[in-house]
Formats: C-alpha cells, structure tokens, sequence
C-alpha cells in the first residue's frame, strides 16, 4: 500500500485477511489517497486508485506531505527529547497548524481526510488528523496506528502510540477546537 503497487493481486482464504488489510488500510491513513478496495468472489481482493485523483496526483500530493513532514520534524523534534515531549510537540503543532473541516465531503474523495489535507491545506477531519500524526510519528522514531470507531455518536479516528513501555490514546481531532484558538489548545 505504501508503495502504491496496484499490479499486485492477494489471494485470501475467507474474510481474515480481507479484514486484516482494511484493518491495516484503517490503521495507516497517511496512505489512503482514494484508495478503493475490494473482495472477489474467487477469495482475491485488490486495490487500486479510485476515480477521483489520477496516479500523479496521488503521488504529487503523497510527495508533498512527505516534504512538508519532514520540514517540520526538525523545527519541533530536539535531540535529548524523551518520546512524551515528542509527543506533545506533534500534538501541538497540529492543534496550532490545522483547523477541523466542518465542510469536509461525507463521500468520495476530500483532502481532508488525508496528511496532505492537514500538512499543505491545513484542514482536516479526522481521519487526516490520524494520519498525519501517524507521519509525523514515524518520522520521529515513534510507532502509532491510527484507531478508527465510533465516538460522539459517529465514526471516528484517533490514535494509539507507544509512549516508552507503555501505550497510550491521542485524539488530536478533539483537542483542537473548532474555531481555531492555537497556542490556547495546546497541550502543556
């Protein structure tokens, strides 16, 4: 999925891993860009891009949030820093960086829900909220999934990251408020 390799067919034997690579698809949105899935009825499934963006685009966009991640990492990751304060750091940059996408579209493709949404247009949901922690969190050295559910009476997405030998549950999305209010929403 990273690699965008739609020429690659999986076989399955029943739903485990059909399951299993949605579930990994889910845990991973930082590479979900109009990504379509599907279950055959010979027990292959496959992946492909969906209508929505050309093959250039996913990857101009992939490209972008990559560099712009990797821009980032350096202004708020210090050497010396534990994984908690590199935690935090992430956590606050995108609180203060992104604003929550009330005009996000329920279907089909929108930006928002990806790491490009929240890194180069600044607005996600929270999906792109996930995502793009789940970069950021790999960039520093830090192992996150993201965690999709249901809260609020909808579905959501949030995410779960090893904090030293222990494991613990960020939910960017819900710390930044909807009207954008910056440092003041920061975690100290």
């Amino acid at each position: 999925m990273k690699k965008r390799d739609y020429s690659t067919s999986y076989c399955a034997d029943g739903a485990v891993y059909y399951e299993t690579f949605v579930l990994a698809l889910q845990h991973h949105p930082e590479y979900n860009y109009s990504l379509v899935i599907w279950k055959s009825t010979d027990g292959t499934f496959d992946y492909r891009a969906g209508n929505d963006l050309s093959a250039a685009q996913i990857t101009g966009k992939i490209k972008q949030a990559n560099a712009k991640a990797n821009a980032i990492i350096p202004r708020i990751i210090r050497d010396g820093m534990t994984r908690k304060q590199k935690l935090r750091a992430i956590h606050n940059y995108l609180v203060k960086n992104c604003v929550y996408d009330e005009n996000a579209r329920r279907y089909g493709y929108d930006d928002a829900y990806t790491a490009y949404g929240c890194l180069i247009e600044k607005k996600a949901v929270c999906q792109g909220y996930a995502g793009v922690f789940n970069l950021l969190a790999a960039k520093a050295g830090i192992c996150s999934i993201a965690v999709p559910g249901e809260a609020g009476g909808g579905s959501h997405a949030w995410n779960y990251v090893k904090d030293g030998s222990s494991y613990r549950y960020i939910d960017v999305t819900w710390d930044d408020p909807v009207q954008d209010q910056g440092a003041k929403a920061a975690v100290k």
